[in-house]
């Protein structure tokens, strides 16, 4: 029962605010709904667009990976090409 009288109490006490707090709450609470919603508005379309930039990024870099990767195999089967054809006059020569 006790707890009740001083909940009723803590309304009373909020009514008999003066006009100033009243204003400053109402002024705090509006600002911190604004910086809310701008904070979800610039988020969800900001966000949106990075991660197109993202993903473009990455396919750009795959790519680049590939072809280096590519390059590199096509190279290497080209030594290996040469070193086989190699073989047959490097053991003539040596006596083999």
């Amino acid at each position: 029962m006790r707890d009740w009288v001083l909940f009723l109490q803590g309304l009373y006490e909020v009514r008999a605010l003066t006009i100033r707090l009243k204003t400053l709450i109402i002024v705090a609470i509006t600002s911190v709904g604004l910086v809310i919603v701008l904070y979800g508005a610039s988020h969800f379309f900001l966000l949106r667009e990075f991660i197109a930039i993202e993903q473009s990024s990455a396919r750009e870099n795959a790519e680049r990976a590939r072809s280096a990767l590519i390059d590199g195999a096509s190279r290497f089967l080209d030594k290996a090409q040469l070193g086989i054809e190699l073989v047959p006059a490097i053991m003539a020569a040596a006596g083999l």
